[in-house]
C-alpha cells in the first residue's frame, strides 16, 4: 500500500466529532502544529473545529488523533510505563494501579467547608505550591463573565487555587493549556477527569518536554460527564436568571454539600440552597455525554494521586465533607503522608471494600459499559479501542440500560421536551 494511501486512512480530529467519540477534552488544539484547531461549545458541549486550509493530516501529521483520548486508549501500557517501576505498586480490576487508599479532609475549615468532599484536592494543590513542588496548577472554575460556563487555567497563588475549588458538573475543555506550561518555568500539576489524563499521558508520548514539566497528574473520579444543558435546566426550573447570578457552586457545605447560588446586589442579595442528591442525583441521565458511555476508567487510572467522594457506611455521619484518596506514584503519597504529619489534614487508611462501595458505578464502567461498546458495533457505529479485556454484562440487561439511557439523553438534549423530565427523575426523598 503507497504511503498516500496510508495517510488518508487515518482522518483528521474531525472524524472524532463525526462518530460521537468527542470527550471535548481540547488536547488536540496544543497537539496541532500548524495551529489548525480550535475549540467552541456547541449543543452544550466543547467540539474542536478545524480549518482544513491550515491542517497537513493529509500529508502524514496525524497529532491531533495520536493525541485523542476519544478512539483509541491504551490504558494498561501507560499505567504499566507510569507505575510499574513502583515499589509498593499494587493492583485492583476496578481500581487499577495503586500504592494507598485512604479518607481525609483538610484542617482548614474554609477549605473543607467549601471545597467538595472535604476539600482534600484543594489542600493537596496549595501545599504543593507553597513548597515550591510546583509554580502552578492547572484548574478549572466558573467563568465570571459567563456563569453558566467554565474555564480552565494555571493557577499560580492560594487565591487563585481557592477560586477554582468544588465540583464543576459541565464540560470542561484543557485547549490552550498545555502550550502555556510549554512556555513557563519550573514543573506544574494537572487536575483533570480519567479523559483528560488519558489525552494528557498519550500527548506527553509525543513530547517529552511536556513530560518533564508535569510534576503531578491529579485525578478525580468521574461516573459520567454532563453536558451545560445541565446547569441551565436547573437554573431555568429553579427560576434563577442568569443575568441575576453573581456566585454559583455546586457543592458545598456538610456532607455531600449543596448547591448555593447567590443573585442581585448587596442593596438586593436573594441567596439559593438545595440538596446535592435533590437537584443532581435524581437527574439520572438526560444530561449525559453520549462518549461516556463507553468510558471504562472510573478512578482515573493514569493519575498519580486521585480523589473522589466517600459517602458511604459509617462514613455518611462525619461531619462536614470527606474524601477518598487513591494514590499510585509513591512520592505523591509521601507528600500526603507529610501534609499529615503537619497537621494539615486528617487522614486514615481506607479498606478497599468501603472504598468501592462508595463508587458502586465503577462497576458500570468495567462491565456495562463495555456492553454499549458491543451493542453499538453491532449496529455499525465507531467506538473507543482499549488494550484491556473486559468482562461484560449480558447482552439483554445491557439493551434495556441503553435504550432507557439514549431515551433520557434524547430528552435532555431537547429544550421542548423538558416537561418529561419530570415524569422521569429518580425518587431520592429516602437519600441520606
Amino acid at each position: 500500500m503507497s504511503n498516500d494511501k496510508m495517510r488518508k486512512q487515518k482522518p483528521n480530529i474531525s472524524w472524532i466529532v463525526k462518530h460521537n467519540l468527542c470527550v471535548g477534552c481540547g488536547i488536540c488544539v496544543d497537539s496541532c502544529p500548524t495551529k489548525a484547531i480550535s475549540i467552541r461549545a456547541k449543543n452544550g458541549l466543547f467540539r474542536p473545529i478545524v480549518d482544513e486550509k491550515k491542517c497537513n493530516n493529509a500529508k502524514g501529521c496525524h497529532r491531533c488523533r495520536l493525541s485523542c483520548p476519544g478512539d483509541q486508549v491504551n490504558l494498561k501500557a501507560m499505567s504499566d510505563a507510569a507505575f510499574d517501576s513502583e515499589a509498593a505498586i499494587k493492583e485492583h480490576p476496578y481500581i487499577g494501579k495503586y500504592i494507598n487508599a485512604y479518607f481525609g479532609y483538610s484542617n482548614d475549615d474554609d477549605i473543607r467547608y467549601n471545597g467538595a468532599s472535604g476539600g482534600m484536592t484543594t489542600q493537596f494543590l496549595v501545599y504543593l505550591l507553597e513548597q515550591g513542588y510546583i509554580q502552578g496548577a492547572v484548574v478549572t472554575r466558573f467563568n465570571k463573565k459567563s456563569p453558566f460556563m467554565v474555564e480552565t487555567f494555571i493557577a499560580r497563588s492560594k487565591d487563585e487555587l481557592l477560586s477554582a475549588r468544588s465540583s464543576k458538573y459541565c464540560p470542561v475543555t484543557m485547549a490552550g493549556v498545555i502550550s502555556k506550561i510549554k512556555q513557563l518555568d519550573g514543573k506544574f500539576a494537572i487536575v483533570g477527569l480519567p479523559c483528560h489524563l488519558h489525552g494528557l499521558r498519550k500527548y506527553e508520548q509525543m513530547d517529552k518536554a511536556l513530560k518533564e514539566k508535569i510534576f503531578a497528574h491529579i485525578g478525580l473520579y468521574c461516573s459520567c460527564g454532563r453536558t451545560f444543558k445541565l446547569t441551565e435546566y436547573v437554573m431555568t426550573s429553579r427560576n434563577i436568571n442568569r443575568e441575576d447570578l453573581g456566585f454559583f457552586t455546586y457543592r458545598r457545605g456538610s456532607g455531600m454539600g449543596k448547591m448555593y447560588a447567590v443573585m442581585g446586589d448587596q442593596s438586593g442579595k436573594k441567596e439559593y440552597e438545595e440538596g446535592f442528591q435533590h437537584y443532581y442525583l435524581s437527574l439520572r441521565s438526560f444530561f449525559n455525554i453520549r462518549r461516556c458511555m463507553w468510558c471504562v476508567d472510573h478512578f482515573a487510572e493514569l493519575g498519580d494521586i486521585c480523589f473522589g467522594d466517600l459517602h458511604v457506611g459509617k462514613y455518611i455521619d462525619i461531619e462536614k465533607g470527606i474524601s477518598s484518596i487513591v494514590t499510585r506514584a509513591s512520592e505523591m503519597d509521601e507528600i500526603l503522608r507529610k501534609m499529615e504529619k503537619e497537621g494539615l489534614v486528617s487522614l486514615d487508611e481506607l479498606p478497599i471494600k468501603d472504598l468501592l462501595d462508595s463508587q458502586h458505578f465503577v462497576k458500570t464502567k468495567k462491565h456495562t459499559n463495555p456492553a454499549y461498546m458491543h451493542i453499538n458495533s453491532m449496529m455499525g457505529c465507531k467506538v473507543p479501542n482499549y488494550d484491556v479485556e473486559f468482562s461484560r454484562t449480558s447482552l439483554i440487561k445491557a439493551l434495556k440500560s441503553y435504550l432507557v439511557k439514549t431515551a433520557q439523553m434524547f430528552v435532555g438534549h431537547h429544550k421542548s421536551l423538558y416537561g418529561l423530565i419530570r415524569l422521569g427523575r429518580k425518587d431520592m426523598r429516602g437519600w441520606k
